[in-house]
């Protein structure tokens, strides 16, 4: 299954398709890890702000993820899976767009 066209927000369901198995089930943990690490180098008036809290957050869930797969607790993993997904991805993601002020939400709203 070829990856690096879809949006990052599909990476869950598509990681659930039966054939998707391997390296290609690995892929989008490290862009999620990428992206957090980049988040990093991305300051606001040369100061972090309160949504890079979601980075070591990030970092943590990841680490549980490979934990719980490689222990062999597919329950574990699963949850794990989508706490990081929410945590990584939709709440600073919905939150850089609602919150006033901030970038993107400039850029979408004006």
């Amino acid at each position: 299954m070829t990856r690096g066209r879809e949006p990052a927000l599909s990476h869950p369901p598509v990681n659930h398709h039966p054939r998707c198995r391997g390296a290609a089930r690995r892929l989008p943990g490290g862009g999620i890890l990428i992206t957090a690490t980049s988040a990093i180098f991305i300051q606001s008036n040369g100061s972090f702000s309160w949504i890079h809290l979601f980075v070591p957050m990030t970092f943590h869930a990841a680490w549980k993820v490979i934990a719980t797969a490689r222990r062999g607790d597919i329950q574990a993993h699963k949850r794990h899976l989508v706490f990081t997904y929410l945590t990584a991805l939709m709440l600073p993601g919905v939150a850089a767009f609602l919150i006033p002020g901030r970038l993107m939400n400039v850029m979408l709203l004006g």
